[in-house]
């Protein structure tokens, strides 16, 4: 099983699609206030509040929805925040929007964390192919692994 065959394809194109609509400047928001409003967020994760910053990155995401940085984000915050089926999908979405094995290594983590073990199978395959390609050491990628959302957290 391939997480990120056919579906993911298509809310990539979605998600650029939405994105090239250029929310920020229809609500008046420029580059420095999407870079204050995801500070702010990472902020409150690193000060023990994911509630808080899940729901800023959330208007974040809403706003850029085609920035993967963005998604890992929030998916940090969710993971910390105990959300873990809405961190999984904000992961599969970066995922989805860039692949990367930093991602699916997070994916395959988050899914474990669900016990939904042919999800966390295929994107274990992910990752390790991603990282073949990247050329990764063996002992990074499990490391990752385990370590979940640390892998992707900006």
């Amino acid at each position: 099983m391939n997480p990120l065959a056919e579906q993911s394809t298509e809310i990539a194109e979605s998600l650029r699609a939405l994105g090239s609509l250029d929310l920020p400047s229809l609500a008046g928001l420029g580059r420095r206030d999407l870079d204050a409003l995801r500070a702010l967020g990472l902020r409150k994760l690193r000060a023990g509040n994911p509630g808080a910053a899940a729901d800023i990155l959330d208007y974040l995401c809403f706003l850029e929805p085609h920035r993967p940085e963005c998604w890992d984000a929030v998916a940090a915050a969710r993971l910390a925040a105990g959300r873990i089926e809405q961190a999984c999908e904000a992961v599969e979405t970066a995922a989805a929007l860039n692949p990367t094995w930093a991602r699916a290594a997070v994916a395959a983590r988050c899914r474990a964390m669900l016990g939904d073990a042919d999800d966390a199978a295929g994107w274990t395959a992910v990752t390790r192919a991603l990282a073949g390609h990247a050329r990764v050491p063996a002992r990074s990628v499990e490391r990752a692994m385990r370590q979940g959302a640390q892998a992707v957290t900006p």
